[in-house]
């Protein structure tokens, strides 16, 4: 597999929208977050396995939550809460 280069972030129309990136500039995957109202990622990091953790919130109309994905190299979801 690619390595990482670079990740991407970012909010459009209430989807969190999450893209990986090889060092050739490819895109190696990218996944759509919509809790169904205003999402936004915060914050990413990449472990020693090269997962990649996604801090942000989710808000359901009335409350705001917390949310955090942990995704494999690849791009699977591995870990939500």
């Amino acid at each position: 597999m690619k390595g990482i280069a670079g990740i991407f972030f970012s909010l459009f129309l209430f989807l969190s929208i999450n893209s990986v990136f090889g060092a050739d500039g490819d895109l190696l995957w990218e996944k759509v977050y919509d809790g169904g109202f205003n999402d936004e990622s915060w914050s990413i990091a990449i472990d020693s396995q090269n997962n990649i953790i996604v801090a942000g919130y989710s808000h359901n109309g009335s409350n705001q939550d917390y949310h955090i994905i942990k995704y494999g190299p690849n791009g699977n979801v591995i870990w939500e809460k």
